[in-house]
């Protein structure tokens, strides 16, 4: 009865710590990019097709990756896109296009 007393105490214990330790666990930071006003121009095509944005595979990734000195890259642990990077781009890029070129429709290739 001890051993098993003793195997059960220990097993709260570790659900204790296993607990405590994800508690200590800060929720990332989320980031956007938002959409930039710019100069509106005339005479663009009636209709805009936006192709999907090709990204390097290592931006492929929730965290947000920073360069540095001699070509060594940083993954922010914390800090996290909010939504996919490719899709994002695309979004704001069509969000700026349609500003600036208010006499086109500007479609993403994904609809």
């Amino acid at each position: 009865m001890t051993g098993s007393r003793h195997g059960w105490m220990m097993a709260v214990l570790a659900s204790m710590v296993a607990l405590a330790a994800c508690s200590t666990t800060p929720n990332p930071d989320l980031y956007s990019i938002a959409p930039v006003d710019g100069p509106v121009h005339t005479g663009a095509p009636k209709v805009i097709l936006l192709q999907q944005i090709g990204l390097a595979r290592y931006l492929e990734r929730s965290q947000i990756v920073r360069s540095s000195e001699n070509y060594r890259l940083d993954v922010m642990q914390n800090d996290w896109w909010g939504e996919p990077l490719g899709a994002m781009l695309s979004r704001v890029l069509i969000e700026e296009l349609s500003q600036r070129l208010p006499g086109s429709a500007v479609i993403g290739e994904n609809g």
